[in-house]
């Protein structure tokens, strides 16, 4: 994949921070989102997709990148958390507004991790 490179070392800290506590509360917390229940570290990684790493969330999984950084609105990802399509993330309900909004801009500012 000939994913465009990204350079966050313009991001302090602080800002480094707020986005991995952002989008950690947005795919990790279980009553919040539960991605990382199916595409953790745990035993079965469903769909083969990982989301522990900018690299996993690049690489993708059975159904290819996940993540489309030259176009991000045709991201797999971003069109199962919209319900878009066949494939719906994740499958019990959509995840809240607010966890949405985060994970597209996630994607739309270049995966920072």
């Amino acid at each position: 994949m000939n994913a465009p490179s990204y350079n966050f070392a313009y991001l302090n800290e602080q800002t480094k921070r707020m986005i991995r506590r952002a989008i950690l509360k947005a795919i990790a917390i279980p009553e919040n989102a539960p991605c990382l229940k199916c595409h953790g570290e745990g035993e079965k990684v469903r769909g083969g997709l990982l989301m522990t790493s900018r690299a996993a969330v690049l690489k993708g999984g059975d159904l290819g990148p996940a993540v489309d950084l030259k176009n991000p609105k045709a991201s797999t990802l971003l069109k199962a958390l919209h319900y878009e399509g066949d494939l719906h993330m994740p499958p019990k309900g959509k995840l809240s507004a607010k966890n949405i909004t985060t994970l597209v801009k996630w994607v739309e500012t270049g995966l920072p991790y």
